[in-house]
């Protein structure tokens, strides 16, 4: 081979790298995100903490509780980096919570026409339903598939609920009004009884794992968690809500 011919094939080879890489570079400017979107259903199912205090028309206090409850909703995954995208959820979600206490109180009993102490448990049910939406920026951490989500979630009460009642514990006594050992304190809309909160306002995260199932359809089990930033009513700003899911996420890529 001469040198010419050398010289050539190695220019040739040098223009082909060449346009090979400002093709790639210019394809990283144009589209620097090849991955597409995401959108789909997802469904949770969790653990609801309650604390801080609050008060019943009853003059009894609480002070911590617990509940139950599922999330349904749907959410839109977009592409900004390689790595980071915005994560739009939109859910309904159920924050139920419930507490109880004893007590013991000095009370007058007309049988005996005296005053005696008698034991009573108190239960409170809490039932609020939200739908809103969290605006969230997601980012693909190193672990393949492994990701995390952070941002802030607003919703709107769809549904409130309160209900209290009170059961006389001590053996052989009843409320003399209803002959029953039961007695119904409050039972209707928070909103009856106290200056409702109708907005939330949470810090959300979510972190999950993407399981591929298809080309375009993943599945992704992932845990959240809600941190309230606005109380359950303006009566008590300390009474607030947070809850943990463990979710369901199908992922449809677009």
């Amino acid at each position: 081979m001469s040198r010419l011919s050398a010289i050539c094939i190695l220019a040739l080879l040098f223009l082909v790298s060449a346009v090979d890489a400002f093709a790639q570079r210019e394809d990283d400017i144009l589209r620097p995100v090849p991955f597409r979107f995401h959108v789909g259903p997802l469904a949770g199912f969790g653990y609801n903490a309650s604390y801080g205090e609050f008060e019943t028309v009853c003059d009894c206090r609480y002070s911590s509780g617990s509940g139950f409850g599922p999330m349904i909703g749907g959410f839109v995954d977009y592409p900004l980096t390689r790595d980071v995208s915005a994560y739009i959820v939109v859910t309904g979600q159920s924050l139920n919570a419930s507490y109880d206490k004893g007590e013991r109180r000095l009370e007058y009993v007309d049988q005996l026409g005296a005053m005696v102490f008698l034991d009573f448990k108190l239960e409170t049910a809490v039932t609020l339903f939200y739908v809103g939406v969290g605006t969230l920026v997601k980012w693909e951490t190193p672990v393949r598939g492994l990701y995390l989500a952070v941002g802030p979630e607003l919703s709107f009460v769809a549904y409130d609920y309160i209900n209290e009642t009170e059961r006389l514990e001590t053996p052989g006594f009843v409320y003399v009004n209803s002959d029953s050992r039961e007695t119904v304190f409050v039972d209707g809309g928070l909103n009856a009884y106290y200056d409702m909160t109708s907005w939330r306002l949470a810090v959300a995260g979510r972190l999950g794992y993407e399981i591929p199932l298809h080309q375009r359809l993943a599945l992704a089990p992932e845990l959240s968690v809600a941190l309230p930033m606005t109380p359950v009513v303006a009566d008590y700003n300390s009474w607030r809500i947070m809850p943990w899911r463990l979710n369901c996420v199908l992922r449809f890529a677009l």
